[in-house]
């Protein structure tokens, strides 16, 4: 679903105006912290691309180093700011990846439609930024992915039983049949623990946390694509930062910034053909407090 049918350029700008205030704020928390951070998939392109937002994107995406990742998380699961908050709680997005997997820092004076993939299915959500942990991977990495493949898998059945969905794909009828499953059959209820599947997956991507010996990073973003293999990067390319603008501030980016979006994208300094431009996490805004 292209998501121009339900938000507006006026929509979009302010939703970019709502992420950028997120990230500067965890950019406060960082400084304060001094924890490392790096803009990362398409925020990492529209700083290098565009100083900015890729023009159609309201996402905004951060990568950090395991360590610094769990002193953001404890940071913010014990400083509860007014206006910000981790998704977690009362405010955890249903069905979404465990916090330490994934950290969503939400605005919560926001209220925003989510869509999903058909036309007219909508929930109300807060918009976020995401922050993905990169963790130690093994040089030889063979049984590692084999192992976090597995893990995702069930993680992914377990998740499945959030979506009540109405989409006409394969992803539809699993989200429909363990719905129903899991509300129907209580022997299910103990089967399909999102909890204890979460933390298993969690522990199959920080197998190597102990271990910083390997050459490579892995992005626990796998859990969202096929081709794992763009979730490995050399360490190099993260041994130093540098600061590059993006709107009105400047911000982190990681030295091997072009080998690794390169190795993402390809050519990511050529835009996609116009029919390509869409994205965007979020519909219309639906209320707002300040």
């Amino acid at each position: 679903m292209e998501k121009e049918l339900y938000k507006t350029n006026e929509d979009l700008k302010e939703l970019q105006e709502i992420t950028f205030k997120i990230l500067m704020y965890l950019k406060g928390i960082c400084k304060e912290l001094g924890l490392r951070y790096f803009l990362a998939y398409g925020t990492l392109i529209g700083a290098i691309r565009h100083h900015g937002f890729v023009p159609w994107d309201d996402d905004i995406d951060v990568w950090m180093p395991r360590e610094d990742f769990m002193i953001l998380l404890d940071y913010l699961c014990k400083n509860e700011d007014e206006r910000y908050t981790v998704s977690t709680g009362k405010y955890k997005i249903k069905g979404e990846w465990p916090e330490k997997l994934q950290i969503k820092i939400l605005d919560k004076y926001v209220e925003v439609e989510r869509g999903w993939e058909k036309k007219g299915h909508f929930i109300s959500s807060h918009p976020w930024i995401d922050v993905f942990a990169l963790d130690n991977a093994p040089d030889k990495r063979e049984d590692f992915i084999k192992k976090f493949r597995k893990k995702r898998v069930w993680y992914q059945l377990c998740r499945s039983k959030f979506f009540n969905t109405d989409l006409n794909n394969i992803m539809g009828t699993i989200d429909r049949t363990v719905y129903f499953m899991y509300n129907k059959m209580h022997l299910l209820r103990h089967v399909l623990n999102y909890d204890k599947a979460g933390e298993r997956l969690f522990e199959a991507v920080t197998a190597c946390r102990n271990d910083p010996s390997g050459k490579q990073y892995f992005c626990n973003a796998a859990v969202y694509v096929h081709k794992i293999d763009k979730c490995f990067f050399d360490k190099e390319w993260f041994a130093d930062s540098i600061e590059v603008p993006y709107g009105d501030g400047m911000f982190s980016v990681p030295s091997g910034y072009d080998a690794i979006l390169t190795k993402i994208y390809g050519d990511y300094m050529t835009p996609p053909p116009l029919e390509a431009r869409t994205g965007g996490h979020f519909g219309k805004i639906l209320s707002r407090k300040d």
